[in-house]
């Protein structure tokens, strides 16, 4: 659980698109937007803990959530104090049809320290905050973004995004070359059953919320009998009830795969067979493994994108794994191959991973292109789309020695970097169709009204 100053300093810190952190009240209504950010920014720049406090939400104060030495915390962590003033601006407002709610929606900027030596030139601090009027009074109802931001202006490719572009192909191209075996992991799957496993994870799910504990499952839960009964099926049918890497759209009702469920049932399964081994029970040992072989053939025959890929992969792994100890000569020798194609597919899985998920100064932009750019690869194309309409609408994280200078995430601009991540996207939309076009303009979407970088808690 996070201390009250943590969830303080996180609610200020990152980006919220839902969640209040706090209500400020001005006095003397009703005042002017101009005049009620002023008056905010007067309190925010004097550092005046006693001013924020006493200017609180009384359920917050009353509450006991804030007390005024986390507001003196917070305002000291976040270097107040070498922020200057620039400007701000109203961006838009807003009123109900009848009339009840008013409400504007406000931008100010600071000039920052400079954070870092990569980035020489001072940062900016910037602030997006609601008000709302109500019984005569403004009041500041949710904060949108509170983030530094830093600029550069690097060319495109850069030598580090060339690097991991390198990287990133020579990954695919062996894993293109490897290719899936799908033969291999239904020769070792055991005796498998038409019809779809929906119905048993669905269940699954039920059940695991009762069995599972600090450690995980217990090796004699009821809930692996379920998974190995579902694992047994010809389709997984996951897509069917969960959605994969990201959501068909805004509209897509489908649930997060629960990967906690998946990971503790397959290591209480492992548990299982090797009591069952240790009891002289290796047939049974055998057909739990081969049970979870096929259990990864399932995530790797839908196309649930990387996660799916390296959750199937790592299961058929461990499975082939213990199982090798276990067969005879005759089949020893396809089980051990078909292990060690698993891990090195594993490998390559996240390095290639790593390539596009690295984005810091931009990092994974070149490799990002690469994988938007390949038709038809349910695997990677859709992360490389997604990565490049971050990098497009949000920026880039700057290294690791400017966020520990804040103590958070900070943006990187480069209009360069973004023009090029966004005229990718604007071509591959112009030239795709049906679910791709769909998607890209999701993702888009998504990212603009969305926090990217860091999830924050509500301040309740």
């Amino acid at each position: 659980m996070m201390s009250r100053f943590t969830s303080f300093c996180a609610s200020l810190r990152f980006c919220v698109a839902v969640g209040l952190f706090g209500v400020f009240s001005f006095l003397n209504p009703p005042q002017s937007a101009e005049k009620v950010v002023k008056d905010f920014v007067t309190l925010f720049q004097a550092q005046d803990a006693a001013g924020i406090y006493s200017a609180m939400h009384p359920d917050v104060v009353g509450g006991k959530e804030i007390s005024q030495s986390d507001v003196e915390e917070f305002l000291k962590q976040y270097k107040i104090g070498t922020l200057t003033f620039e400007n701000s601006r109203i961006d838009r407002r807003m009123k109900a049809e009848d009339g009840s709610t008013e409400r504007f929606q406000a931008t100010l900027t600071f000039r920052g320290p400079v954070l870092a030596p990569e980035y020489p030139k001072p940062s900016v601090f910037e602030m997006v905050i609601l008000w709302v009027l109500e019984d005569g009074k403004w009041w500041l109802e949710r904060t949108f973004s509170t983030n530094f931001i830093v600029t550069t202006d690097e060319a495109y490719p850069t030598r580090a995004q060339d690097e991991s572009a390198i990287q990133f192909e020579a990954a695919i191209a062996v894993l293109d070359k490897i290719g899936s075996d799908d033969e291999g992991s239904a020769a070792l799957s055991g005796s498998i059953t038409q019809g779809s496993a929906a119905k048993e994870y669905s269940d699954l799910e039920a059940i695991y919320r009762t069995e599972r504990g600090p450690k995980g499952v217990d090796s004699k839960a009821d809930g692996i009998q379920v998974l190995l009964n579902g694992a047994s099926r010809s389709r997984g049918g996951l897509l069917d009830i969960y959605y994969g890497d990201f959501k068909a759209g805004p509209d897509d009702a489908r649930k997060p795969l629960p990967w906690g469920m998946f990971r503790d049932y397959v290591q209480a399964s492992i548990h299982s067979a090797k009591s069952l081994e240790k009891r002289g029970n290796t047939k049974a040992a055998k057909n739990i493994y081969r049970r979870l072989i096929s259990l990864g053939r399932q995530f790797l025959n839908e196309p649930g994108g990387i996660q799916f890929a390296v959750w199937g992969t790592s299961f058929q792994k461990q499975g082939a794994q213990e199982l090798v100890r276990l067969v005879g000569p005759g089949e020893k020798e396809q089980v051990l191959a078909f292990a060690n194609v698993a891990s090195r597919r594993l490998d390559l899985l996240q390095t290639a991973l790593s390539c596009l998920d690295d984005m810091t100064d931009y990092k994974s932009l070149k490799s990002a292109i690469f994988a938007a750019g390949r038709s038809n690869d349910a695997i990677f194309r859709p992360w490389g789309i997604n990565t490049l309409s971050i990098l497009a609408f949000k920026g880039a994280p700057a290294n690791q020695t400017a966020s520990s200078e804040v103590g958070g995430t900070v943006l990187v601009r480069n209009t360069i970097m973004q023009k090029k991540a966004l005229s990718v996207l604007k071509e591959l939309e112009s030239e795709s169709s049906g679910k791709v076009k769909s998607f890209i303009a999701n993702q888009k979407e998504w990212v603009t009204t969305h926090n990217v970088y860091g999830v924050v808690r509500p301040f309740k």
